[in-house]
């Protein structure tokens, strides 16, 4: 079915976007069947766009044409209402009003709006709208017929864009180092071999302006980044969390960085993450209260901050061991949490986020003790993304996969899935050390049943998990879910 450009727009508007829209139409008569309000009430109270219904109400004349009439009202009424909300549209506001009074040969007016637009956009680093500012300065120096300004103008006008292309060309291949780490994470979530380090570090190789930190605010905030992500990768939290606050400052001291909103949100949420992980119970409280503070009336980043939000509270909680509390968190969120997971799989986003957030759920009812609830979790995870789930995601689902029937006393379904886990990582170059470990344990206790035989098995394997948490290849993927913590459980019960 074809959409309605126009149906779909006003659905998309917030309601104080369209409180504004009708306070401003100063077309608007109360009552009036002919005026762009009308249609626009009308279409608003719609549930699905139904053309010959309006058609009966306002008329079949002109009605083309009043419906682009609309759609001009409300983009120039959206336009004012977001006038304030980003530098951008500031700086474009200012270069509208310059020309208006270039146009009434108000020039000291239009040379006001137009240093106004030159500090702003140079602040806030928007170099492009930054040369195109002075592009339109050209032309109030005409208008003074000051050649020798003019002259000089255009001098520096060349010296300046030499040196904005220079920034903008550093920003680019910052912005390319993020993109080949991001089409890099396609593949693997973490770094698990010598080959695959190699293949990143040679990512890093082919871009030397990552040895410095750029000048440029910008491009900073991309380099911190993308340092983080690579430390990340590899396990060594400390690294990518000491540059993720880096990235944090940034966003801290610079209030028009905020504008790129979904940019703080995550850059909050990965200082959260990382605090849990390193215990750093104080900054993790000051991150998420700082990510609970961000108003928005975006819906989009609404559901995202209330993904990330969900998500750091139960990593939160299971690292503190409040399993009871995680459950019922899980419990009272799950119906919403559910609805935007299907959002996420929908449009391929926040894949690790989601990742996490099912091995977490997977833990915290194996801990609580309902298995039954896991399985349906990593069934309907293995469902949806099992063909294009990323090697080491795959190989931890399955496994995990496998803890969940030994709950539920699945033995012979156990014996099936180790045999075909066992082919499946015959044929592959990576170490797997713990999954590999984790499965010879799995298949050792299965038939044991005298606990004196147990115990040096579960104890063993605790010993071998410790021993991975300095292996670079292993460390990372230890933290997905708590393996120690699960045979610790297994341990007393025996």
């Amino acid at each position: 079915m074809k959409k309605e450009p126009l149906f779909e727009l006003i659905k998309k508007m917030k309601q104080t976007e369209k409180a504004y829209f009708k306070k401003h139409s100063f077309a608007y008569k109360k009552g009036s069947k002919n005026n762009f309000i009308y249609l626009f009430e009308l279409i608003d109270k719609q549930k699905a766009y139904d053309e010959r219904k309006l058609k009966k109400v306002v008329g079949t004349k002109y009605f083309a044409q009043k419906k682009q009439h609309l759609n001009k009202k409300i983009l120039e009424s959206l336009k004012n209402y977001h006038s304030k909300d980003s530098t951008k549209t500031q700086i474009e506001a200012l270069l509208h009003e310059y020309r208006i009074y270039l146009s009434k040969s108000m020039f000291r007016s239009a040379e006001k709006s137009i240093t106004r637009a030159k500090q702003l956009s140079f602040n806030s680093e928007n170099y492009q709208l930054y040369l195109h500012v002075l592009k339109n300065e050209i032309e109030l120096l005409k208008n003074n017929n000051d050649l020798e300004k003019l002259n000089n103008h255009l001098n520096s006008y060349k010296i300046t864009a030499k040196n904005i292309n220079k920034i903008v060309n550093e920003h680019i291949k910052l912005e390319e180092l993020y993109i080949n780490i991001i089409l890099w994470n396609t593949k693997m979530e973490y770094i698990r071999s010598k080959e695959q380090l190699i293949d990143l570090k040679s990512i890093f190789n082919n871009h030397s302006n990552i040895r410095r930190a750029p000048k440029s605010i910008r491009s900073k905030c991309i380099y911190y980044y993308s340092i983080a992500i690579y430390n990340y990768l590899q396990g060594i939290h400390k690294e990518s969390y000491n540059n993720f606050q880096k990235q944090l400052e940034l966003f801290q001291n610079t209030a028009w960085l905020k504008e790129e909103m979904s940019d703080y949100i995550r850059c909050l949420a990965n200082n959260c993450f990382l605090a849990i992980i390193l215990n750093k119970n104080n900054a993790y409280n000051t991150c998420l209260n700082n990510l609970n503070k961000i108003q928005t009336e975006d819906l989009f980043l609404k559901m995202i901050l209330q993904y990330y939000q969900h998500l750091l509270t139960l990593k939160s909680l299971t690292h503190t061991k409040h399993y009871t509390k995680a459950m019922d968190l899980i419990k009272d969120e799950n119906e919403s949490i559910i609805k935007i997971e299907e959002v996420i799989i929908d449009k391929n986003i926040l894949q690790n986020e989601m990742m996490i957030m099912t091995f977490l759920k997977i833990e915290i009812h194996i801990l609580n003790r309902a298995p039954n609830e896991a399985l349906k979790i990593i069934n309907n995870y293995l469902n949806h993304h099992n063909k294009a789930l990323k090697n080491d995601t795959f190989i931890i689902s399955r496994l995990l996969n496998i803890i969940i029937h030994f709950e539920l006393n699945n033995l012979e379904y156990i014996e099936y899935e180790l045999d075909s886990i066992k082919r499946w990582l015959k044929n592959k170059n990576e170490k797997f050390k713990l999954e590999r470990s984790l499965l010879t344990y799995i298949k050792k206790i299965l038939y044991i049943s005298n606990k004196k035989d147990l115990l040096p098995l579960h104890q063993n394997m605790i010993k071998r998990i410790n021993q991975l948490k300095g292996d670079p290849f292993e460390r990372a993927v230890i933290y997905v879910f708590d393996f120690e913590r699960w045979i610790k459980q297994n341990l007393i019960e025996s």
